[in-house]
């Protein structure tokens, strides 16, 4: 996977793709304080990606768009040590 993105005032924008499932997108949203909240879209799919840094921990949430997909989601949580 390939990303690009920039912050302007609080938004978010940019693309992204994908190049095993030739797939690519935008990216857009906004991004305040510790919290980034965007959505990913594409021909095939949109999902809502969260991203929230506190502290020595940053939490990832992404959730599927789309009613007819086997995976709905993740969530991902780290943690310096």
């Amino acid at each position: 996977m390939l990303a690009s993105a920039t912050l302007a005032s609080n938004a978010v924008s940019g693309s992204w793709s994908e190049a095993s499932r030739n797939v690519a997108g935008k990216i857009s949203g906004t991004a305040e304080g510790d919290h980034i909240d965007v959505v990913v879209d594409s021909a095939a799919f949109s999902a809502s990606l969260a991203l929230t840094t506190l502290g020595d921990r940053q939490s990832v949430v992404i959730k599927s768009k789309e009613a007819n997909t086997s995976v709905k989601g993740a969530t991902i949580t780290l943690q310096r040590s």
